[in-house]
Protein backbone atom coordinates (compact mmCIF):
# COMPACT_ATOMS: atom_id res chain seq x y z
CA UNK A 1 0.00 0.00 0.00
CA UNK A 2 1.30 3.44 -0.89
CA UNK A 3 1.90 5.87 0.63
CA UNK A 4 2.89 4.45 3.96
CA UNK A 5 2.41 6.22 7.26
CA UNK A 6 5.20 8.64 8.06
CA UNK A 7 6.61 6.53 10.90
CA UNK A 8 7.40 3.47 8.76
CA UNK A 9 10.51 4.92 7.07
CA UNK A 10 9.42 3.34 3.83
CA UNK A 11 7.42 4.23 0.75
CA UNK A 12 4.94 1.38 1.18
CA UNK A 13 3.41 -1.03 3.67
CA UNK A 14 3.13 -4.78 3.03
CA UNK A 15 -0.48 -5.95 3.40
CA UNK A 16 -1.68 -9.54 3.35
CA UNK A 17 -5.25 -10.67 3.91
CA UNK A 18 -5.88 -13.32 6.56
CA UNK A 19 -2.31 -13.20 7.84
CA UNK A 20 -2.77 -14.57 11.33
CA UNK A 21 -5.34 -11.84 12.16
CA UNK A 22 -2.97 -9.05 11.19
CA UNK A 23 -3.15 -7.11 7.94
CA UNK A 24 0.43 -5.89 7.72
CA UNK A 25 2.88 -8.67 8.61
CA UNK A 26 6.26 -7.78 10.01
CA UNK A 27 9.46 -9.76 10.42
CA UNK A 28 8.41 -11.40 13.68
CA UNK A 29 5.10 -12.52 12.17
CA UNK A 30 6.93 -13.99 9.18
CA UNK A 31 9.40 -15.84 11.39
CA UNK A 32 6.60 -17.36 13.49
CA UNK A 33 4.79 -18.56 10.36
CA UNK A 34 7.98 -20.02 8.88
CA UNK A 35 8.67 -21.91 12.12
CA UNK A 36 5.14 -23.30 12.17
CA UNK A 37 5.51 -24.43 8.58
CA UNK A 38 8.95 -25.92 9.21
CA UNK A 39 7.59 -27.90 12.15
CA UNK A 40 4.68 -29.20 10.05
CA UNK A 41 6.83 -30.46 7.15
CA UNK A 42 9.15 -33.41 6.86
CA UNK A 43 12.71 -32.02 6.79
CA UNK A 44 10.90 -28.72 7.12
CA UNK A 45 13.56 -26.47 8.58
CA UNK A 46 16.04 -27.16 5.77
CA UNK A 47 13.32 -26.99 3.11
CA UNK A 48 11.81 -23.71 4.35
CA UNK A 49 15.21 -22.11 4.87
CA UNK A 50 16.32 -23.07 1.34
CA UNK A 51 13.14 -21.51 -0.08
CA UNK A 52 13.61 -18.30 1.93
CA UNK A 53 17.23 -18.04 0.83
CA UNK A 54 16.17 -18.45 -2.81
CA UNK A 55 13.78 -15.52 -2.37
CA UNK A 56 16.53 -13.58 -0.59
CA UNK A 57 18.74 -14.10 -3.66
CA UNK A 58 15.91 -12.51 -5.72
CA UNK A 59 14.97 -15.73 -7.48
CA UNK A 60 11.49 -15.74 -8.99
CA UNK A 61 9.08 -16.73 -6.21
CA UNK A 62 6.67 -18.68 -8.44
CA UNK A 63 9.09 -21.47 -9.45
CA UNK A 64 10.36 -21.72 -5.87
CA UNK A 65 6.78 -22.15 -4.64
CA UNK A 66 5.87 -24.58 -7.41
CA UNK A 67 8.83 -26.80 -6.58
CA UNK A 68 7.93 -26.78 -2.89
CA UNK A 69 4.25 -27.51 -3.59
CA UNK A 70 5.17 -30.65 -5.55
CA UNK A 71 7.22 -31.94 -2.63
CA UNK A 72 4.83 -30.88 0.14
CA UNK A 73 1.72 -32.41 -1.37
CA UNK A 74 -0.58 -30.74 1.17
CA UNK A 75 -2.35 -27.83 -0.59
CA UNK A 76 -2.97 -25.90 2.64
CA UNK A 77 0.67 -26.05 3.72
CA UNK A 78 1.84 -25.26 0.18
CA UNK A 79 -0.44 -22.21 0.10
CA UNK A 80 0.81 -21.00 3.49
CA UNK A 81 4.43 -21.39 2.38
CA UNK A 82 3.75 -19.54 -0.86
CA UNK A 83 2.09 -16.71 1.03
CA UNK A 84 4.98 -16.54 3.52
CA UNK A 85 7.57 -16.47 0.75
CA UNK A 86 5.72 -13.70 -1.08
CA UNK A 87 5.47 -11.70 2.13
CA UNK A 88 9.20 -12.31 2.68
CA UNK A 89 9.94 -10.99 -0.80
CA UNK A 90 8.15 -7.71 -0.07
CA UNK A 91 9.64 -7.38 3.41
CA UNK A 92 13.09 -7.82 1.84
CA UNK A 93 12.24 -5.13 -0.73
CA UNK A 94 11.11 -2.81 2.06
CA UNK A 95 14.39 -3.42 3.88
CA UNK A 96 16.31 -2.73 0.67
CA UNK A 97 14.60 0.64 0.34
CA UNK A 98 15.09 1.59 3.97
CA UNK A 99 18.63 0.22 4.40
CA UNK A 100 20.01 0.19 0.87
CA UNK A 101 23.37 -1.21 1.99
CA UNK A 102 21.63 -4.62 2.50
CA UNK A 103 21.99 -4.45 6.28
CA UNK A 104 18.22 -4.55 6.87
CA UNK A 105 17.73 -7.49 4.53
CA UNK A 106 20.62 -9.27 6.23
CA UNK A 107 19.17 -8.68 9.72
CA UNK A 108 15.82 -10.21 8.75
CA UNK A 109 17.47 -13.15 7.01
CA UNK A 110 19.80 -13.79 9.95
CA UNK A 111 16.82 -13.81 12.31
CA UNK A 112 15.08 -16.34 10.06
CA UNK A 113 18.20 -18.51 9.93
CA UNK A 114 18.50 -18.45 13.74
CA UNK A 115 14.83 -19.34 14.14
CA UNK A 116 15.10 -22.28 11.74
CA UNK A 117 18.42 -23.68 12.92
Amino acid sequence: MRPAALNTNCAFVVLCEDWRRQKNPRGGNLIRELRLLADALENGRARVLAAVEAVWRCENVTPVCDAQARVIGNPDLAFRLERALKVAKWLFIGQDITDWDTSGRAMLTDAIRRALS
